[in-house]
């Protein structure tokens, strides 16, 4: 690829994706024709979010505890907030990926009750115990929130009832509070389930069908999971430069 055709990529990219990073420098120098290929990937389909929107969840993908990239969440942070995200927006988002503090759990649970049960000692569940009024009012805020009640968290209020409640607070609170709407944040969640770095069937699920209850269409909900996939793309962000330090260091 000539230089000229190099500064039109340049150009391409800065119009389509709002910024231009160490990361593209580094790979138009060493394959011009991966940056086009990536350049294409990530703007494949965004005619059903707002430049806004996406930048939210390219935030929350990059925010998630199993990829915390730094660069990526100050930028897409600061492309939010150019494109007119509020401080309570950003941040409400930021309150939403805490929900995964639970997913150990909801893992775990089932089959620490499964095991017990195998171990004969199922009254360690207790079943039988009803649930405290302040169990029961957690309960409901949960599901009047997401439309149910698990049974990972039912199962928690037996045998860890202090967690429990602590984690529908902790979970529900940006739900309780109002910067985005209840199909933005279960937006949110989707990218953050669906993303490479997290891939959780059950959560994805869930959120989708919460989407679809607030009115989410299938191309919006598509449009998220793409969104949240670019994360890969950090393989490069990453990658690249250590690459072209080498290769100057051994004289490529």
């Amino acid at each position: 690829m000539d230089e000229r055709a190099k500064e039109q990529l340049k150009a391409d990219i800065i119009q389509k994706r709002g910024f231009w990073s160490p990361m593209h420098e580094n790979l138009i120098n060493i394959d011009p024709a991966a940056l086009e290929a990536y350049l294409e990937y990530v703007t494949a389909s965004s005619a059903h979010l707002s430049e806004k929107l996406r930048h939210l969840l390219f935030m929350a993908a990059d925010a998630s505890v199993t990829h915390l990239f730094e660069f990526g969440i100050r930028l897409h942070m600061d492309l939010a907030m150019q494109c007119g995200a509020t401080k309570e927006e950003v941040f409400e988002v930021l309150q939403l990926l805490l929900e995964t503090c639970g997913l150990g759990s909801r893992v775990g649970m089932p089959i620490l009750a499964e095991e017990l049960k195998r171990a004969g000692r199922e009254s360690e569940l207790q079943p039988q115990r009803a649930l405290t009024e302040r169990q029961a009012r957690a309960r409901d805020l949960y599901r009047q929130h997401m439309g149910h009640w698990p049974e990972w968290l039912d199962l928690a209020m037996h045998v860890a009832p202090d967690f429990g409640e602590a984690f529908v607070e902790l979970a529900m609170k940006p739900w309780r509070e109002s910067a985005l709407d209840a199909k933005t944040k279960a937006f949110v969640l989707i990218a953050v389930y669906s993303a490479p770095t997290m891939r959780n069937e059950e959560y994805l699920r869930e959120y989708i069908r919460l989407a679809l209850t607030h009115g989410a269409s299938a191309l919006e909900i598509s449009e998220v999971m793409q969104t949240a996939s670019v994360i890969s793309i950090h393989t490069y962000s990453v990658g690249v430069p250590i690459l072209r330090e080498l290769m100057k260091k051994n004289g490529g």
